[in-house]
């Protein structure tokens, strides 16, 4: 019989001065959880594919790993395990997975999960049948959560820290919790020390989960309104508007907007020049230089929603799920092609309307609506103005809003600055704007990375700027990005925003 062989800290650590990305351990059949504690701060590739067994102290370590995980020999998981894992950022591959548990199989619902058909079966089946099961509890009054969860759901609320309200959210999600368990599981003393925070990532993640009980947000305005008084300007204004409105009350529509088949909203936008990227900058960066855009466009109001993504695509890549919430974890081969079938719709071919992503001109243009300062509302910006991070920049994805939860720039476009980053057409090159035609850039015509715009709920606000470039290979698979201004991230917090075109003589349709 083969010995097991149990990998430990030391020989962790003599592996990992060897190879610093890809780490591949081949020979051992368990994994000591110290050993999996220093591997959840790796980063890329990680073979762990003779495990055939794994502790739940280990698979909470994993789950905080970044990048692709290889558990091809376990043949089984415990719910806390699979838990644990879910919150795997990466692609995490079970293919020696036999049968699950169905509360097991819906934990894993909400991992990015690479495993054989009849697993992936199981799990849409276990999904699907808690959901009738929720379904079947809200017409009948009963709730789904037991008591213990309800109790370890308002323990996490309590702690009030990001992480702990995150998981807390997630698991009500997951549950698919009644409004009886909301309820429940939000009591009064919870409300009271949540109203305190100042943390504007927790109102994200509670927004959602508060619309759904008209009764728990109003409770929550009650307690806004009495605590007002005591709150500077700037740090919760944006919690207020995510938790005391919807996304649509916010969106104020200009006059002339044209709107298409699944509802996405678009404004024109007329020709005209203006100085692209900053004085002072290197050209990689965007050094200021004349452009002309010499023709009308129309490019949407908004960042494309889960919903319309998928009502397309029939998926959601995204890590942070809801219908109103912009799309994510997009490669550029998968915003592209959402393009093209978008253009495909039987609709949008009678109305003459075809799409794709914008040049990296026309979002700039559009972004500044013809303002010169680093932002279209100024020098600066606050927190009031977009979801951005206030905390420097994260090392992981940030809780995205729904869209158009903020003003507009003077143009009608909304969220320019911040959520999530916006895919060009171009290729990116650091040095295409020192010679770059002065009418219509449209990027190089080459290359192995491609252009994105706009900063994201994870960066820094000077991240998220008018002029800022940044840049991602346009794989189909995990999304490497290198900022211009050279930092590495592994974030995926890459969405669309869509150029319209009208061919002549068309009806165009607008609203």
């Amino acid at each position: 019989m083969p010995v097991e062989k149990v990998l430990t800290l030391q020989e962790l650590a003599e592996q990992l001065i060897a190879e610093e990305f890809q780490l591949e351990f081949w020979d051992f059949t368990q994994l000591d959880d110290a050993a999996a504690e220093s591997l959840s701060k790796h980063e890329g590739q990680l073979y762990l594919n003779a495990l055939t067994s794994l502790s739940d102290t280990a698979a909470e370590s994993l789950g905080n790993h970044r990048g692709t995980l290889h558990l091809d020999s376990l043949s089984s998981l415990s719910e806390a395990a699979a838990e644990s894992l879910a919150k795997h950022t990466g692609t995490l591959n079970l293919h020696g997975l036999e049968s699950l548990s169905d509360d097991t199989a819906v934990r894993l619902a909400q991992a990015k999960l690479s495993a054989s058909p009849e697993i992936k079966r199981q799990i849409k089946k276990a999904v699907s049948a808690r959901n009738q099961q929720a379904r079947n509890a809200a017409r009948t009054g009963k709730t789904v959560l037991t008591k213990q969860q309800a109790t370890k759901l308002r323990k996490l609320l309590r702690n009030k820290t990001a992480d702990n309200v995150l998981l807390a959210i997630q698991l009500i999600t997951s549950a698919e919790a009644t409004n009886d368990d909301i309820n429940d599981v939000f009591s009064s003393s919870v409300i009271s020390l949540l109203v305190n925070t100042r943390d504007s990532t927790v109102w994200f993640a509670i927004a959602p989960v508060l619309r759904s009980c008209p009764n728990l947000m109003q409770e929550f305005a009650d307690l806004i309104n009495k605590r007002q008084k005591d709150w500077d300007d700037g740090g919760n204004q944006k919690s207020l508007i995510f938790v005391l409105s919807k996304p649509e009350d916010l969106i104020a529509e200009p006059e002339q907007v044209l709107t298409n088949s699944i509802g996405m909203k678009f404004l024109l936008v007329e020709s005209g020049e203006f100085f692209m990227g900053k004085a002072g900058c290197s050209w990689g960066e965007n050094q200021e230089h004349l452009v002309r855009v010499t023709h009308p466009f129309h490019l949407g109001m908004l960042q494309v929603t889960q919903q319309q993504y998928d009502s397309v695509m029939d998926d959601n890549p995204s890590l942070y799920r809801g219908p109103a919430l912009p799309v994510e974890h997009l490669t550029w081969l998968q915003a592209s092609t959402f393009a093209e079938k978008l253009s495909e719709l039987s609709a949008e071919k009678s109305a003459g309307r075809s799409y794709r992503l914008p040049t990296e001109a026309e979002w700039e243009f559009a972004c500044r609506a013809g303002t010169t300062t680093d932002f279209s509302f100024g020098s600066r910006l606050l927190p009031s103005q977009a979801n951005f991070s206030e905390n420097a920049h994260q090392n992981t994805a940030q809780p995205t809003c729904p869209v158009g939860s903020f003003e507009p720039n003077s143009w009608g476009f909304y969220d320019m600055h911040g959520n999530v980053w916006e895919w060009c057409s171009d290729w990116f090159d650091e040095e295409y704007f020192r010679d770059s035609p002065t009418s219509d850039p449209t990027g190089p015509d080459k290359g192995t990375h491609h252009v994105l715009r706009g900063g994201a709920a994870s960066n820094a606000g000077y991240e998220c700027s008018s002029y800022l470039r940044g840049e991602a290979s346009q794989c189909d698979g995990p999304v490497d990005s290198t900022y211009a201004y050279g930092r590495y991230e592994e974030l995926g917090d890459f969405g669309i925003r869509l150029v319209c075109e009208i061919s002549p003589g068309s009806n165009g349709v607008r609203s």
